[in-house]
């Protein structure tokens, strides 16, 4: 429950800052529950990102970050929305288990 009603408070999307949602993850392959999860952070945040590693490592990781992001982009998510980073989890390590971080940014 905290963590819906720490979601909730900031999901207004008329405050006077933005608000966006990264979803970090491996996504070896990318699937309906990612593009859900996407869609969802979406509407109730102002924008919301996904974040992914170009990490190969088969059998395991079989996907290069291109090939994931062409997934997304099949699946409905706009390419800019789609970040390579080097390691998706290392700047998250205490939020890793929420699988999303919210980020304020404030209107100048």
């Amino acid at each position: 429950m905290l963590i819906e009603n720490i979601i909730n408070e900031f999901s207004n999307k008329n405050k006077s800052y933005k608000i966006i949602a990264i979803l970090p993850g491996r996504f070896q392959p990318p699937h309906i529950g990612h593009v859900k999860s996407w869609e969802w952070l979406s509407d109730k945040f102002y924008d919301a990102y996904i974040v992914t590693s170009n990490k190969v490592d088969p059998p395991r990781s079989p996907f290069t970050f291109q090939e994931k992001k062409e997934m997304f982009i099949y699946a409905g998510i706009p390419s800019d929305h789609i970040i390579q980073v080097r390691e998706p989890y290392k700047q998250l390590n205490l939020l890793a288990s929420l699988m999303l971080i919210i980020l304020l940014y404030y209107l100048v």
